[in-house]
């Protein structure tokens, strides 16, 4: 996000609208505190330790107001110390804007457990609406709508590059669940023939919304077909003056045969296996 934008966008944190959408008087206080720490580092000058260090701790009295708010989370399989999954307070950060929400696990594409509550993610889907600008794709405004879109993940986990979707794993959503998905997903900066890494889950339930992501074990390999097209594009874009276009589309291409093919190939048992699992580490109320 360019730093003009996300100026621009903190005064939307600051304006009042997460109000409007909080459920609780707790969640409430909570956005009153983040936006109001979002205003006050939004002229520092973090060009000295000082700034640095009054964010940090910023950060850790927004996360004991978040533990609070979501309550114990015993999840399984990683730290069960949890830290603010919103990392930054200060608009000129490429990772302004997380979601508010415990993180348990290490930041970026690793074994990780992020929990939320379904009124600080309802704030939170009003102000990113538009979070990339009015004339990009806006984000869904319910669970359901946005937890199916790459943006989403981006926005709310994302380091300094975007979730692409491979393939929808299919996994049996909870019975007490509003809403289960989970994706074969990798995290890049630009178009290609990227291999996936990664397998994300997220679900609501119990007034919660959890998003679990683990690195795929063995890798994924390549499906030659698939390949194919994004070379034959990416040969015919060179010199173009439409060499964006082209590129974009291939990209299209190649995931719509990646999610295809996958499907057919032994692999892809596994991987649902997989997904399965890690929602069932899940500490669901």
């Amino acid at each position: 996000m360019s730093k003009s934008i996300a100026a621009a966008l903190a005064l939307v944190f600051v304006a009042g609208l997460p109000l409007m959408a909080a459920a609780t008087p707790q969640e409430d206080a909570y956005v009153v505190a983040r936006d109001t720490y979002i205003k006050r580092f939004d002229k520092a000058d973090f060009s000295n330790d000082a700034a640095d260090k009054e964010m940090a701790r910023a950060i850790d009295d927004l996360k004991d107001k978040l533990e609070t708010i979501i309550g114990p989370v015993a999840v399984k399989g990683v730290d069960p110390k949890p830290h603010n999954n919103l990392d930054s307070l200060s608009s000129g950060d490429d990772t302004f804007g997380h979601l508010d929400g415990l993180a348990y696990g290490p930041l970026g594409n690793q074994r990780m457990v992020m929990v939320t509550t379904d009124g600080l993610l309802r704030s939170w889907l009003t102000v990113h609406k538009s979070w990339w600008g009015k004339d990009e794709e806006k984000m869904p405004q319910t669970a359901a709508g946005a937890l199916k879109t790459e943006g989403f993940y981006t926005q709310a986990i994302g380091f300094d590059a975007a979730f692409q979707f491979y393939a929808e794993l299919p996994i049996a959503k909870p019975d007490a669940a509003s809403f289960a998905v989970s994706y074969l997903y990798v995290t890049a900066q630009d178009f290609g023939p990227w291999k996936p890494d990664g397998i994300l889950v997220a679900v609501a339930q119990g007034g919660r919304v959890y998003v679990a992501t683990v690195p795929v074990k063995p890798p994924v390999p390549s499906i030659a077909g698939c390949d194919a097209i994004w070379k034959a594009a990416d040969k015919k874009s060179q010199g173009k003056g439409d060499f964006d276009a082209i590129r974009k589309q291939a990209d299209t291409d190649f995931h719509r045969c990646f999610a295809e093919r996958v499907k057919t190939t032994p692999l892809f048992t596994k991987l649902a296996t997989d997904a399965q699992a890690l929602l069932d580490t899940l500490p669901l109320k």
